[in-house]
């Protein structure tokens, strides 16, 4: 129990993977990063590598309403960028926006196509002085036209820059 979940699972299975073990990937449960065994034979099993990486019971599991998306591998971007959500977690809590925005940045490198990251990170931007920077973000907005998006609200936003 020293670190956090996420830190301690890739080294868990940067490990496995210098020993050969093909069998371990990362489990991106919601609030709590763990590893996935699925061994040749037998079931799966769901490790906590933070709680000494004790196998979770089925009970438990069912308790966190897993889903099969929870259970699928996660690629080593999806875990960057779930590290970096919780770097911004972590300077929120301090009121520090240049941090803030500097993982940011790196999400929307990691992640280009992500619409709500190009928000994030244009309202970043605006908090830390960068008019010029928020306003291409919001132009990307538009130009794009990502669904689920209030394209009328980024445009008023962008309007008020003017």
């Amino acid at each position: 129990r020293e670190g956090i979940p996420i830190t301690l699972s890739v080294v868990f299975l940067e490990l496995a993977r210098r020993i050969g073990l093909d069998t371990v990937s990362g489990a991106p449960v919601p609030g709590h990063f763990m590893v996935l065994h699925r061994p040749k034979m037998g079931n799966r099993q769901l490790l906590d590598i933070f709680d000494g990486g004790v196998t979770l019971p089925p009970k438990r599991e069912e308790e966190l309403r897993l889903t099969d998306e929870d259970l699928q591998p996660a690629t080593k971007r999806s875990i960057i960028t779930r590290m970096l959500r919780n770097l911004i977690s972590g300077a929120r809590a301090t009121q520090d926006s240049a941090a803030m925005l500097r993982y940011q940045e790196l999400i929307v490198a990691l992640a280009p196509e992500s619409a709500g990251d190009r928000i994030g990170r244009a309202l970043l931007r605006l908090q830390n002085d960068d008019a010029e920077g928020g306003r291409l973000d919001l132009l990307w907005l538009l130009e794009n036209r990502p669904r689920g998006i209030d394209l009328d609200r980024v445009e008023q936003l962008l309007r008020s820059l003017r």
